[in-house]
């Protein structure tokens, strides 16, 4: 019968003690459930008191980053007009090219050529001198 009690003591004691954790980490919960609220609305104060202090740069600063992103849509717009442009020069170039190629002579820029007495030496029929 001495084990008996002794085991009814001990299960006592265990959910004695088990209580007083469960309360000790209740209490432990509540407090860090308190210090957590107590740091966000810090947090939240401390924000809103350095966008006050500092409303002037902040401002400054978005627009300095959109006047930033105007520029840079307006050099990618050039940039792409340059790029357009040069690639119209690039294919008017071929076509004359091609053109050329099939009238197997280029074509004088101007009138005055055909009478430039290079321009006939140039444009012979017969190359044995």
């Amino acid at each position: 019968m001495d084990y008996v009690r002794e085991m009814e003591y001990a299960f006592e004691d265990f959910r004695r003690r088990s209580r007083a954790n469960l309360e000790e980490l209740e209490e432990q919960q509540r407090e860090t459930r308190a210090a957590y609220g107590r740091a966000v609305e810090q947090a939240v104060a401390e924000e809103l008191r350095f966008r006050e202090e500092h409303a002037e740069e902040i401002e400054a600063a978005r627009v300095a980053g959109a006047e930033r992103e105007r520029l840079e849509a307006e050099a990618r717009a050039e940039r792409e007009r340059v790029e357009a442009e040069a690639r119209e020069q690039r294919e008017s170039i071929a076509r004359a090219a091609s053109s050329r190629q099939t009238q197997g002579y280029a074509a004088p820029s101007d009138d005055d050529e055909w009478d430039d007495p290079d321009s006939r030496y140039y444009r012979r029929e017969s190359w044995l001198v």
